[in-house]
């Protein structure tokens, strides 16, 4: 594929996210030294659509593109906690001087606090809300702790014949399988107790 061929193609994808009415947040390149060297360098458009951000990877030496949504657990747990919160359930939890954000060590040290039993029930129906048999997906973990989740699916932009449509079903897909999946986190982990929770010393388990 020429550079120009492969340029056309990103601003083919970012003019579909516009007609979509989805809002693009961010087009970076990725040059081919910052990657394996055989696989070239790469677009990554970032955008959202409702607030549910999803990410379109456009890799210069493949003949199909990635469709991601990301979910970071830890990240959305730790926006509901703040910093006084965060430092006194640490120091309840011995923990003085965290290697990172405190509200983000708050969040992983309130994962921490959930059996095992709470968490393999957590990862087993957070599977279930983003499976999907036209999407790919991965719940992330982070020593036996699940600490976020993706749902994946492939495009081809490079087809003569892809469209509009072709985009929309492939966000489509994405979007509303991770929004299932944020939804069941937020609100069968229940948010609201988080905040109330991080001034005591654990979480008593999902909703």
């Amino acid at each position: 594929m020429t550079e120009r061929n492969y340029a056309e193609v990103k601003d083919q994808i970012t003019k579909y996210i516009d007609e979509l009415n989805d809002v693009v947040i961010d087009v970076e390149f990725v040059a081919s030294e910052d990657r394996a060297e055989e696989f070239g360098g790469m677009y990554i458009i970032s955008a959202h659509r409702n607030e549910q951000v999803y990410t379109i990877h456009l890799p210069e030496e493949d003949i199909y593109g990635g469709l991601r949504y990301p979910y970071d657990f830890i990240k959305q747990l730790s926006e509901n906690i703040d910093e006084e919160s965060a430092t006194n359930f640490l120091g309840k939890q011995g923990i003085d001087k965290p290697d990172q954000d405190v509200s983000d060590a708050a969040a992983e040290e309130l994962l921490n606090t959930l059996s095992e039993e709470s968490m393999d029930e957590l990862a087993y129906k957070l599977s279930s809300q983003i499976e999907s048999p036209h999407a790919a997906k991965r719940i992330r973990w982070q020593n036996d702790t699940v600490v976020g989740f993706d749902v994946y699916n492939k495009i081809f932009p490079y087809d003569d014949e892809f469209s509009i449509e072709n985009l929309e079903r492939a966000v489509q897909v994405v979007v509303s399988k991770g929004r299932s999946g944020a939804d069941y986190l937020r609100y069968s982990f229940n948010y609201d107790r988080v905040r109330q929770e991080s001034n005591q010393d654990t979480i008593h388990g999902l909703e």
